[in-house]
């Protein structure tokens, strides 16, 4: 019945053009992730001690898994409610809400610190590396 259905030249290029956006999308989501999630994790394996770092880890992607739900069931509602454009300002604001409060109560970014380069050490076989600066 369906062997001589040939699909249209404007659905051909309908369909070419989503794969090209959702590539598009892949390829920013990538890059995005890789110029937050990487630092980020720097960032906290140099803020923490030994003792604390796996607890520190564990709660960073239990948050990211909880923001994944919040997103996907929390923001259903609201794009069924006023579109998309309304749950991505919603959750958005509110997101940056929260990350402002949250960073306000950190007592730990008020000290001077972060990352520094170290040059070439003496030892053989070992190159640059990275150490934390208090």
């Amino acid at each position: 019945m369906f062997h001589d259905f040939k699909p249209s030249a404007e659905a051909r290029k309908s369909r070419s053009r989503l794969r090209r956006s959702i590539l598009a999308a892949f390829v920013i989501y990538i890059g995005g992730g890789t110029m937050v999630v990487a630092p980020m994790l720097m960032v906290m394996s140099h803020r923490s001690t030994d003792r604390d770092r796996g607890s520190g880890f564990a709660f960073f992607y239990v948050a990211m898994a909880l923001g994944f739900a919040i997103g996907s069931f929390g923001g259903a509602p609201l794009v069924e409610a006023g579109g998309f454009s309304l749950a991505m300002g919603v959750l958005g604001i509110s997101g940056l809400a929260v990350s402002a409060g949250l960073t306000v109560l950190d007592p730990g970014l008020g000290r001077r610190g972060g990352v520094a380069i170290v040059g070439p050490t003496d030892q053989p076989g070992e190159g640059t590396a990275m150490a934390a600066v208090d």
